[in-house]
């Protein structure tokens, strides 16, 4: 099942879990489940894994970014993001770690910036 539907349950304690280990593909969604009212305990671990974020775009829009002789920190792809060379697109937060994290990372960049970053990342 889908790690956020899992975390969903456990949280909201619906139903007894038909298994004895979860592996969810991020620990956001441990904090999920555990954040929520009176849901199942969750007991989390040491992680199992790890994999590194990516960054996918059309051709097009990396060439406009100058890629691959340029490469970029969160804070130039905001600032990119700003100028309407590119669109951001994101996998839905609430069901994805991917998204989630990417949301996560684009607002603590923005933070870093100084500012008004809710109004910064909101656009």
């Amino acid at each position: 099942r889908d790690s956020h539907k899992v975390a969903e349950s456990l949280a909201a304690g619906d139903e007894k879990p038909d298994f004895q280990v979860w592996l969810p593909d991020s620990e956001l969604w441990l904090e999920r489940a555990k954040g929520f009212g009176e849901g199942i305990p969750v007991s989390p671990s040491d992680s199992v894994a790890s994999s590194p974020v990516a960054l996918a775009m059309v051709p097009s829009a990396s060439r406009k970014l100058g890629w691959p002789e340029k490469t970029y920190s969160w804070a130039e792809l905001v600032a990119a993001l700003g100028s309407d060379r590119v669109r951001l697109g994101a996998a839905d937060p609430a069901r994805s770690a991917t998204g989630l994290l990417a949301l996560v990372g684009i607002g603590a960049s923005s933070a870093r910036q100084g500012g008004d970053s809710d109004t910064r990342v909101a656009r």
